[in-house]
């Protein structure tokens, strides 16, 4: 080997020691990771890394997620956002044109713009240090994790969620705003939320709801599980291929079901006589309020009514209870109702 090439060989040793070396000490004197990283480490390799929110100008908020367990949250004292196992240059998380958007669906361009919306490159080291770091955890630990912590959100227009594989925990939303979640193989949990429209879309999905206020609910959902307590809505239209559908407490001026195989259950706490009614399934049952009434059941034409129920299955059953409430009429329910009215075989 040529003299010069042993010199530049031990320069390199050196440069390389004495970066670890600095890398160590620069850690020591800063005391927290997040100075160095952008990141704080568990003592078992788990990362965290938080951003601080500010609700007055966040507008939209946009996850487009896999393999994530999520919690969207109002009620702290501050707003911000918390990732956990989130990889360095494996992400997008910005807060630009008041919207938060955090997303692993990234290419080359995120990494190309110029407009401070990509994804924030951190250096291959920050890669190669975040896996060595988290060389010890299970296939558990290192699910990802992102929390959204709001202090108020009456302020948000627009919630819009794709989710794969992912849990989501939604509650204690108030607003005017729109709330749209498309997800498959996810489990879903709403919670204590007022919304101006909700649509729940997606395959092989469970949603489970709990006192929702929404002036549109809406559900394209092609296989899964719908379970409603207590919902709401001056409108309720959903049209799906093969889930199961259970909506309790559920009241509306409007609802229009069309399910290609599935079983429908529905009670809602107003009198039968406040709605227009057509429900007919091709091969099953229309129950009710616990009697069978064959394969269909509709309302007398000549009468006005300021609700109306549409159900059509193609397969499965509709279980429909009523109760003894009274819908207040207006002029626009009072048109739903003659628009919804059909030939009577009651």
């Amino acid at each position: 080997m040529k003299f010069t090439s042993i010199v530049f060989l031990f320069i390199s040793i050196i440069l390389v020691f004495g970066g670890i070396f600095a890398m160590s000490y620069a850690r020591n004197i800063a005391g927290d990771d997040v100075l160095i990283d952008g990141y704080s480490w568990s003592e078992d390799g788990q990362n965290t890394t938080s951003m601080p929110l500010d609700e007055e100008e966040l507008m939209r908020i946009t996850l487009t997620l896999s393999d994530c367990d999520i919690i969207i949250e109002e009620g702290a004292e501050e707003s911000f956002v918390e990732l956990t196992n989130f990889k360095p240059n494996a992400y997008l998380c910005t807060t630009s044109s008041k919207a938060l958007t955090v997303s692993d669906d990234i290419s080359i361009t995120d990494y190309l713009s110029f407009d401070g919306s990509g994804v924030k490159f951190s250096g291959v080291w920050q890669t190669l240090y975040s896996a060595y770091m988290s060389r010890k955890l299970s296939t558990e630990d290192m699910r990802r994790s992102l929390v959204i912590h709001m202090k108020n959100t009456e302020e948000l227009k627009q919630i819009n969620l794709s989710l794969s594989n992912c849990t989501l925990s939604m509650h204690d939303i108030s607003g005017n705003g729109d709330i749209k979640i498309d997800a498959s193989k996810s489990n879903i949990e709403l919670s204590n939320v007022t919304s101006a429209i909700l649509s729940l879309d997606g395959k092989n999905t469970e949603y489970s709801l709990l006192n929702i206020n929404a002036n549109s609910f809406t559900s394209e959902l092609g296989s899964g599980t719908i379970d409603v307590n207590g919902l709401t809505s001056k409108s309720i239209k959903i049209d799906v291929k093969e889930p199961t559908i259970t909506l309790t407490k559920a009241n509306f001026t409007t609802f229009n079901a069309k399910i290609k195989k599935g079983d429908l259950k529905l009670s809602t706490d107003y009198d039968m006589t406040n709605f227009a009614r057509q429900l007919e399934t091709k091969a099953g049952s229309i129950i009710i309020d616990g009697v069978n009434s064959g394969s269909s059941f509709s309302s007398d034409k000549d009468t006005k009514y300021p609700g109306s129920i549409t159900i059509e299955i193609e397969e499965g059953n509709a279980d429909v209870s009523y109760g003894s409430l009274v819908i207040v009429p207006d002029d626009s329910t009072a048109e739903e109702g003659e628009n919804g009215q059909n030939s009577s075989n009651e």
